[in-house]
């Protein structure tokens, strides 16, 4: 079971070298929307007809093995050494991988890893410079600079916005939250993450995470953040920083790889990392794709041959290289000077990932699906500026809280 479409191209690619180099193993990949595959890993894997290999994703992945759908793979680890150069892979992201849910055990390999899911900026440098501005010299500002470019060269009247950062999960708001922490890590100050250390607890109310949040919402009121109703319509390639409507955009650190087909010749920009925030703290969230072995599999050593294969140096440098992908989760990928010559941006994430990036909010019973979803629909109109803090405080926090007080299921 893979992944279908724009960014995924490797997993075809690399089944299919597979399949020449073992043609005594027979792999057959059916694709499945991104959307879908955790029901879809659930209901199978409850029904016993799930793959043999399927991926997935931090927020998915605990609860899976939790419910022992997933093969545990130290053992093959041990078995195949050399094949599987574990060493390669960063030992925070395999460290996570051990947390809640595998209870110490490995049941996972990373693929693309994230240090957040608002890690840079991408600048219209054609607009900044029509502003009469000038971009960052490097990845070394502030969150007060990225405002003074966002009010200067947005224009809202004109239908240019100024910056869109995603808030509407846990996962990539925490990264910018924790940006307001007090301390300059890894790892933050607990008051700057959105769910506590432990799992256990909402911090929408404290006092980082509101100031974060609010930052932000006086962009949206203002008219230099785009919300919902000003995205570009539904079917349309790109979006509103390819179409030339947005000064800056926080994104994913793969996002290079994903827009230069799009944007071609159409502006001139550049990447830099996401800023430091008013204490001199740069926020980090962990997150990261998978490929797991199901644990019900009758082929379970050819099944971890593929899963090296879809795991590999050369897998995951082609993936950010030649196809349109975030860099796997692998030091010898990060650190390989012809990705830094491509796509700048990823030699700072790889000195992020060096020094070390802060954890996914993982809830302590797991249900990470379920909290993201209430989180969304409880913020939405307040990230439509059409709720205060204090309104949308007083229904989501308690949504919230909700679901983390439910035991694991």
């Amino acid at each position: 079971m893979r992944f279908a479409g724009v960014g995924w191209e490797q997993d075809v690619k690399f089944a299919d070298l597979f399949q020449q180099k073992h043609p005594n193993i027979k792999v057959i990949g059916e694709d499945t929307p991104y959307a879908q595959m955790n029901q879809k890993v659930l209901t199978s894997g409850a029904a016993g007809t799930i793959g043999d290999l399927f991926p997935g994703h931090t927020r998915w992945v605990a609860f899976w093995e939790y419910k022992g759908i997933c093969h545990e793979l130290d053992p093959l680890v041990k078995a195949y050494p050399d094949e599987t150069k574990f060493d390669d892979f960063f030992p925070s992201v395999i460290k996570d991988a051990r947390g809640p849910g595998a209870e110490g055990k490995l049941y996972v390999f990373p693929t693309i890893v994230h240090p957040g899911g608002n890690a840079i900026i991408m600048l219209n440098l054609d607009l900044i410079e029509k502003a009469g501005l000038k971009p960052p010299a490097s990845s070394d500002w502030t969150i007060q600079q990225l405002e003074e470019i966002v009010r200067g060269a947005g224009k809202p009247k004109d239908g240019i916005f100024g910056l869109s950062v995603t808030m509407s999960s846990p996962l990539y708001s925490t990264q910018v939250t924790r940006g307001w922490s007090s301390v300059v890590g890894p790892p933050a100050s607990p008051d700057s993450w959105v769910l506590s250390p432990d799992g256990k607890k909402s911090q929408l109310d404290s006092p980082p995470v509101k100031e974060a949040f609010e930052w932000y919402w006086k962009l949206i009121k203002d008219g230099f953040a785009p919300t919902s109703q000003d995205q570009l319509p539904a079917g349309s390639t790109g979006d509103l920083f390819t179409a030339g409507k947005l000064v800056a955009q926080a994104a994913i650190i793969g996002q290079p790889q994903a827009d230069h087909d799009i944007i071609k010749d159409k502006f001139r920009w550049t990447a830099v990392l996401w800023p430091k925030g008013p204490h001199g703290a740069r926020g980090t969230c962990l997150s990261y794709n998978t490929w797991s072995i199901s644990a019900k599999t009758q082929h379970p050593d050819e099944a971890f041959h593929l899963l090296n294969e879809l795991t590999s140096t050369e897998c995951g440098f082609w993936a950010a290289y030649e196809g349109h992908a975030v860099p796997y989760a692998r030091r010898s990928i990060w650190f390989d000077q012809r990705l830094w010559e491509r796509y700048p941006i990823d030699k700072d994430g790889a000195q992020v990932f060096q020094q070390g990036v802060d954890p996914f909010p993982m809830p302590w019973n797991l249900r990470a699906q379920e909290y993201q979803d209430v989180f969304m629909q409880n913020t939405q109109k307040y990230l439509d500026g059409k709720e205060t803090w204090d309104q949308m405080f007083s229904h989501t926090q308690k949504a919230v809280q909700d679901v983390l007080d439910q035991p694991r299921p």
